[in-house]
């Protein structure tokens, strides 16, 4: 059966888009409300380079300290599978499907602040992601 020969499932695809879109929205005026997080992201050497590592983060929050989503850099817009979780102000956040670095951070207001603590020497990579107020 071809999707488009289905008018409810249309109607319920659009539906369900219309709400991730008003949740993302609510999601970025307060980032502990469980929904869609985005957020845009940069990665910057502590030592070194001064220009950073950017990309986009989108975070679902299961409203129980459960976070999932995709990392998208903006140098080569691959997807990259993310999964952490949340207590509190306190996030860890997982970058890949091996972890091939680990975040260990808080929220400072709506922006999540910290570092590579995996993956990377710790120290070495501080990390920032600010609510992306296009989406």
């Amino acid at each position: 059966m071809k999707f488009a020969t289905h008018p409810l499932r249309v109607v319920a695809l659009a539906i369900a888009c219309g709400l991730g879109a008003s949740t993302a929205a609510l999601a970025v005026d307060n980032p502990s409300t469980p929904g869609i997080h985005t957020y845009r992201t940069a990665l910057t050497q502590t030592y070194g380079s001064p220009y950073p590592v950017t990309g986009s983060l989108e975070l679902a929050d299961d409203g129980n300290g459960i976070l999932h989503g995709y990392y998208r850099p903006d140098d080569n817009g691959s997807l990259v599978p993310v999964s952490g979780g949340r207590d509190g102000s306190h996030v860890w956040i997982d970058f890949g499907a091996t972890a091939r670095f680990k975040i260990d951070g808080h929220f400072d207001g709506q922006k999540i602040v910290g570092g590579v603590v995996d993956g990377a020497p710790v120290g070495q990579l501080e990390f920032i992601a600010t609510p992306d107020v296009t989406r």
